[in-house]
């Protein structure tokens, strides 16, 4: 151990005669964490406004962080820190939910929230089908069948659906889904794919666990945008994992408990899981080489209430002997989450899965063949074209019943 200690002073007064040759005059303090678990102080260059871009589309700013080489010199590079830029794109992979046009048009009345998802057509790569998913208690049992989407031209549009035309498992799980008819450009809107949900496997693999930070993206009715969707962001953190709860269907199914203060217009809301550089308590010190990532971990539903007594606001003895016993229900502030895979499992269920099955077969049987001279090699489609030509050839591509988007993480 004194050896160790040796090698830590050593590489303290190394660092220091490294900041002090480099330092700028605007430095910022930062701290030095050692293996040791030892903490020290120094002043450090700093590049604020640079920011790194991971694979998951969350945004970091970066720190020069003292590192040394395999031989014990002393050196800075730049490292992703601190909290990450949730990407603007999260906001728009959701849309409002009214029960009638009058409603949708002036933004009134209480209704809910609900996401788009989208799934790769396997003929056509680069065609998605797009869903809308919410609540069956928002769309089909309390009749907030309506969607309003915004529009890139600043205003929304609206698709006057009816309770009927939102498909659920009978007895299942309480959310729903339609095919969604938006087409991009047109509509500002973005999808989540399914390599960005929370699988059993994802959560296995990243361990995620209760302590993670989420974030929720809904309706806040009271200051939900007006005449146009303007979602806000709600956060918090894992409670419990999935456990068995019981639904507004009667199913009693896994979910999440969340702690994240919810209230009326947030039903149906994506709810999303994501973690920070160098987040996992579970390691010592800092590691900045964790990953960080953003996923979604599932829709959500509800929230748990609580009894809050009103004797203490009486004045009187008789208001007193009048509310006795009598109590307020309020939220508790624990929310509850229809875990992800369960949406999966109702997208590949039911005519949700046999008309995407036959839109890809039909799909598949209308690609035009490529005529070409007799005993000569296939011809690709793009062939003479550079690559600006083939990105072009493939963004211009006729897109299927459900229409083409963006990802939940392009800017």
């Amino acid at each position: 151990m004194p050896a160790e200690i040796d090698r830590n002073r050593a590489r303290i007064e190394d660092s220091r005669q490294l900041a002090a040759a480099l330092t700028p005059v605007d430095c910022i303090y930062i701290q030095i964490v050692y293996m040791t678990n030892q903490t020290f102080s120094g002043n450090l260059p700093s590049i604020a406004g640079i920011h790194a871009a991971t694979p998951f589309g969350m945004e970091y700013a970066r720190q020069q962080v003292l590192r040394h080489s395999s031989r014990g010199t002393p050196f800075f590079r730049g490292e992703p820190v601190g909290m990450p830029r949730i990407p603007d794109s999260i906001t728009k992979t959701t849309f409002y939910l009214y029960p009638n046009r009058k409603a949708a048009e002036k933004g009134h009345g209480f209704g809910g929230t609900g996401c788009i998802i989208g799934i790769e057509s396997e003929a056509q790569p680069t065609t998605y089908f797009l869903y809308a998913v919410t609540n069956w208690h928002v769309a089909v049992k309390g009749g907030n069948s309506v969607i309003r989407i915004n529009t890139s031209d600043g205003k929304t549009d609206i698709f006057e659906h009816d309770p009927s035309d939102w498909q659920f498992i009978p007895g299942g799980p309480d959310i729903c889904a339609l095919p969604l008819h938006a087409r991009h450009p047109f509509h500002d809107f973005r999808f989540i794919l399914p390599d960005r949900f929370a699988t059993p496997e994802l959560i296995k693999e990243l361990s995620i666990d209760a302590g993670e930070d989420v974030l929720m993206v809904g309706r806040f009715v009271d200051h939900d945008g007006g005449e146009i969707n303007m979602p806000a962001l709600r956060f918090g953190n894992i409670s419990v994992m999935p456990t068995k709860m019981r639904q507004p269907t009667g199913y009693v199914g896994d979910a999440y408990c969340i702690d994240l203060h919810s209230r009326s217009g947030y039903s149906g809301s994506p709810v999303f899981v994501y973690r920070t550089i160098g987040q996992d308590l579970t390691v010592s010190g800092i590691n900045l080489n964790q990953p960080g990532f953003i996923l979604c971990l599932g829709i959500h539903f509800g929230q748990f209430s609580e009894n809050w007594d009103i004797e203490d606001s009486c004045e009187t003895e008789e208001e007193m002997a009048s509310l006795a016993g009598k109590r307020i229900v309020g939220a508790s502030g624990m929310t509850t989450v229809i875990p992800i895979w369960e949406v999966m499992r109702l997208l590949n269920s039911g005519d949700l899965m046999i008309n995407r099955k036959r839109s890809d077969a039909h799909l598949a049987a209308s690609k035009p063949a490529t005529p070409r001279p007799e005993s000569a090699a296939p011809i690709p489609e793009t062939v003479g074209l550079n690559p600006d030509e083939v990105l072009k050839r493939m963004l211009d591509t006729p897109p299927n019943p459900y229409t083409v988007g963006s990802k939940v993480t392009d800017k």
